[in-house]
C-alpha cells in the first residue's frame, strides 16, 4: 500500500517539509521585502505556488480516475457511493481550481501525471473486497496528507482567489475523511 501513497506525499513536501521552497533561501516559502515604508511584507515564491496548484490539480484528477475506477470493480455499496462523491466533489474543485488558475496564468495538467497513473493502474488490477480495501486504506491516507498540506497552504498562501480555494476545499477534505475512515475501518475488521 505504501506504493499508492508516494505521488501523495509530494503534495505535502511542497509546504510542510519545503524541499521545493529552498530557492527562496527560507524554509517557509516565504522571504521578507519590505514596501516603500519600510514596513516588513512576506512574499511566497511563486514556483512553490505553480507546484501546489498544479499538483492539487493532479490530485483532484486522481481522485476521480480512482472513483470511476472504483466505480466499476468496487463490491462494497458503500464504496461505491465513496466513489460517487469523489467524483462529484473533486470534480468541482478541479473546475474551480482551472477558473483560479486562469487568472494566475497557470495552465492546469488535464491527466493526473505519470507517477499517479502508475498508481492508479496498480490499483486497477485489484477486484473485489481487496480493491475495496486498497482503495479505501488509499482515501484515507491520501486525504490525510491532502488535508495537512492544505493546511499548510493556507497559512502561507497570500489573501487572493487560490488561499479562497484553498480555505473552501479544506472542509471538502474533512468531509471526505471522515466519510472514508469508517468505511476503511469496517472493510478492515
Amino acid at each position: 500500500m505504501k506504493h499508492f501513497i508516494k505521488p501523495l506525499l509530494s503534495v505535502s513536501v511542497i509546504f510542510c517539509l519545503g524541499t521545493s521552497i529552498y530557492a527562496s533561501g527560507n524554509s517557509s516559502g516565504l522571504s521578507n521585502k519590505s514596501d516603500k515604508a519600510g514596513h516588513a511584507i512576506k512574499v511566497i515564491n511563486t514556483a512553490v505556488v505553480d507546484t501546489f496548484v498544479k499538483k492539487a490539480a493532479q490530485g483532484n484528477l486522481m481522485e476521480m480516475v480512482m472513483g470511476d475506477s472504483a466505480l466499476k470493480r468496487a463490491v462494497s455499496p458503500q464504496v461505491r457511493n465513496f466513489a460517487n462523491t469523489m467524483i462529484k466533489d473533486h470534480g468541482a474543485a478541479y473546475q474551480n481550481l482551472q477558473s483560479v488558475a486562469q487568472t494566475m496564468g497557470i495552465k492546469l495538467p488535464t491527466l493526473p501525471g505519470a507517477n499517479y497513473m502508475n498508481e492508479i493502474d496498480a490499483l486497477s488490477k485489484l477486484t473485489g473486497n481487496a480493491f475495496d480495501k486498497a482503495y479505501m486504506n488509499l482515501m484515507v491516507k491520501a486525504h490525510q496528507l491532502d488535508l495537512n498540506a492544505y493546511q499548510a497552504a493556507q497559512k502561507y498562501l497570500p489573501a487572493g482567489p487560490l488561499r479562497d480555494w484553498v480555505e473552501i476545499t479544506i472542509p471538502v477534505i474533512q468531509k471526505h475523511l471522515q466519510l472514508a475512515e469508517p468505511i476503511n475501518a469496517q472493510l478492515n475488521k
